[in-house]
Formats: C-alpha cells, sequence, structure tokens
C-alpha cells in the first residue's frame, strides 16, 4: 500500500485498477457452459484474456489433483476457443500459445480438455495442431490449409483427404484417438439460433434502397432514370 501511494503521489494519477480478478466459480461450473463473447475487444486483449484464463484453470486444477483443498476447480474443465488460429498462431507471437501448447500435451491428466476450431488449419502452430488429438474435418478448399491437415493428423489417409474440397456443408471426416478408424460422417442440423450467417448484402442493399426512395423528395437527391445515384466526390 505504501509504494502504491508513493507511486500514485509522484505520477499524480492511479496506477492500479481497484477491480479485483472474478473468482472461477463465477465462471465455470459443472453441467454449465460459458460462453466468453470478445469478438468487439482488439486482438491482444483477446490473447491477454485467453492467456490469464487458460493459466489460472491450469493451475487450479494442477493444485486439486495434487490434493489441495484449497483449490476452486474440484471438477474437470472443457474449453472450447473459437478462431483458435488467434490464440495460437504459426508466426508463435501470442502469448496464448505457450500456456495452450502446455494444456494439450499435459492438461489431460489434470481433468482439462481444449478444442480448437479454425477454418483456417494451416494459421495454426503446428506443435499444438499435432497435439489435437481428435479431428472433425469439414470442407477446405485452401491448398496451404489441406498441407497443414495432412501434417497434423496422421490417420487419415489420401483418399479421406481428397474428398476435403468437395465435402458439402454438414459432411466432416472424423479421425483421431476418438473413432478407431477415420471415417465420412454426417453432422445433423443445429437445433439453436445460428449467430454466424453471412449477410445478405443484395437484400440490404434493396431494402435500403426503397426505405430511401419511400421518403419525401426534399430529403434525398435525384435520382437518375435507373434509380442509381450519380455523385461526384472529391478525392483530394
Amino acid at each position: 500500500d505504501a509504494l502504491e501511494w508513493r507511486l500514485r503521489s509522484a505520477l499524480g494519477r492511479d496506477v492500479f485498477d481497484e477491480s479485483q480478478n472474478v473468482p472461477l466459480t463465477d465462471i465455470l461450473a459443472p453441467g454449465q457452459c460459458s460462453v466468453l463473447q470478445m469478438d468487439g475487444m482488439g486482438l491482444i486483449d483477446q490473447r491477454m484474456i485467453a492467456t490469464v484464463l487458460l493459466r489460472r484453470i491450469n493451475e487450479e486444477r494442477m493444485l486439486h489433483e495434487k490434493g489441495d483443498e484449497d483449490s476452486d476447480l474440484d471438477f474437470p474443465v472443457f474449453i472450447l476457443l473459437e478462431e483458435g488460429h488467434r490464440f495460437a498462431p504459426a508466426d508463435g507471437e501470442a502469448r496464448s500459445r505457450g500456456i495452450l501448447s502446455t494444456i494439450l500435451s499435459e492438461g489431460r491428466k489434470f481433468g482439462i480438455g481444449v478444442g480448437i476450431i479454425s477454418q483456417r488449419p494451416s494459421k495454426i502452430d503446428d506443435d499444438v495442431l499435432s497435439q489435437c488429438k481428435s479431428q472433425v474435418i469439414m470442407e477446405i478448399q485452401n491448398p496451404n490449409d489441406q498441407d497443414a491437415v495432412k501434417r497434423g493428423v496422421e490417420d487419415v489417409g489420401e483418399d479421406l483427404l481428397s474428398e476435403l474440397p468437395g465435402l458439402t456443408p454438414g459432411q466432416a471426416v472424423i479421425a483421431g484417438d476418438t473413432v478407431n478408424t477415420p471415417f465420412m460422417a454426417d453432422i445433423r442440423a443445429r437445433t439453436t439460433s445460428h449467430g454466424a450467417e453471412s449477410l445478405d448484402a443484395t437484400e440490404e442493399w434493396s431494402k435500403a434502397w426503397q426505405q430511401r426512395n419511400s421518403e419525401p423528395e426534399g430529403r434525398r437527391d435525384a435520382d437518375d432514370e435507373e434509380g442509381i445515384q450519380n455523385r461526384d466526390i472529391p478525392l483530394d
């Protein structure tokens, strides 16, 4: 407290935030699915939050398995990382990559599971990708991504891998420790609402155009005969 007071006096402002860490038991519980929505944050902040939470979860689970009764997590935890290439990029610059690699290699014995979801496996660190022992592989068109899957999935034969570019929505190749042999599967349609569908830009343009042209003449510029505005915009 004395050191904080001296720093605050010298700098003329508060140095430390008065808030405290959210207890893990406020986020995690048996039978509970907690979603941390971070898409409104910058990439550095996303990685920082992931790093802190992964480290805390790993430490608490290690303490519990070693017999520490004060551990907050006396139950296994499974973590899913959407856009996983953000947290374990191939360039190795993310702080979250280190703890993620540690959990993937050692976390199972402490009751921690991790699933990485990404449409760009070529952007995921090779060491992290190779430690994902079970895979659900859907349509992949990019040759670099196909090569990354081939390097990371040893059990899948060339015949199945050659099918990846032609898979239809819902089709997947399942391989790894989960199954005895790789096979093709049809994933059932989801029962929950879909929050990541692509925006129908043409329909939105049409709605905006109709709304704008329904306004009084005085509130909009004159359009040409085809209903498309011609506007000269200077570019300095």
